[in-house]
């Protein structure tokens, strides 16, 4: 049971039209912005920028990503796709446990993108791959892998929000809202505060390398305390109405 629900998430998370649309737009963008970085800036500069663009990017997108993810989740309750899986016999945990795994895929494909279309912007402009990628590829791995993390909260509060709220706009709106207002307003206010917000941890933890640090403990933290959330919430719904 586990395993089929699995795959039938899978398929609806990899087997989208509209997003495989949407990242090669987003694509299009990051390529964009990658050659105008590479015209403006020296070419001693350009594998360094390079990084930054992806990493800036990646961050960016993995927060419309989470938010599009909570509202496709959403989505199931307004189509009653959930009441009818549950009423022929699919576990609930499991059904959660299957979308929580498609979405954690979707964002790193999304987080992954930026890096590998600056990259190959790259050296197709300087005529080859750059020599840097061949000392430092794992590094660079480890970052991509770093920013995906850090952009775990943000998923699991868009998880929440679409069980909690069971509405495209709730997920949509929500993620949106904090990530980009609420959050840098408290940061900005009370900076006593931010500093253990998702934000800051995951500015931190992708400044400070690839170690296992208290960073990456609240990062992993608030992803877990909202998928836990999730689960209780959706044990004692209601679907039948």
């Amino acid at each position: 049971m586990t395993t089929g629900i699995l795959k039938v998430e899978a398929d609806k998370a990899f087997r989208r039209r509209g997003a495989w649309l949407l990242l090669a737009f987003a694509a299009a963008l990051v390529g964009l912005a990658e050659f105008v970085v590479l015209l403006e800036q020296a070419p001693a500069r350009h594998y360094a920028l390079t990084l930054l663009l992806g990493r800036e990017a990646a961050q960016s997108l993995g927060v419309f990503a989470a938010a599009i993810l909570g509202a496709w989740t959403a989505q199931e309750y307004g189509w009653r796709t959930l009441a009818l899986l549950f009423s022929r016999g699919t576990p609930r945990g499991a059904w959660l446990l299957a979308r929580w795994l498609a979405m954690l895929g979707s964002l790193a494909l999304v987080v992954a993108m930026p890096f590998g279309v600056s990259l190959t912007v790259l050296s197709f402009y300087a005529g080859g791959w750059p020599a840097q990628l061949q000392e430092d590829g794992l590094r660079v791995a480890a970052t991509v892998v770093q920013t995906w993390a850090a952009g775990l909260p943000y998923l699991g509060l868009a998880l929440f929000l679409a069980v909690a709220g069971r509405s495209v706009a709730a997920a949509l709106g929500g993620v949106l809202g904090y990530a980009l207002v609420l959050e840098a307003v408290i940061v900005q206010l009370w900076p006593e505060v931010g500093r253990y917000l998702p934000a800051a941890l995951g500015e931190a933890w992708l400044g400070g390398g690839a170690g296992l640090g208290a960073e990456l403990a609240g990062i992993l933290g608030y992803t877990l305390a909202l998928v836990a959330l999730s689960w209780a919430l959706l044990r004692r719904q209601d679907l039948g109405g």
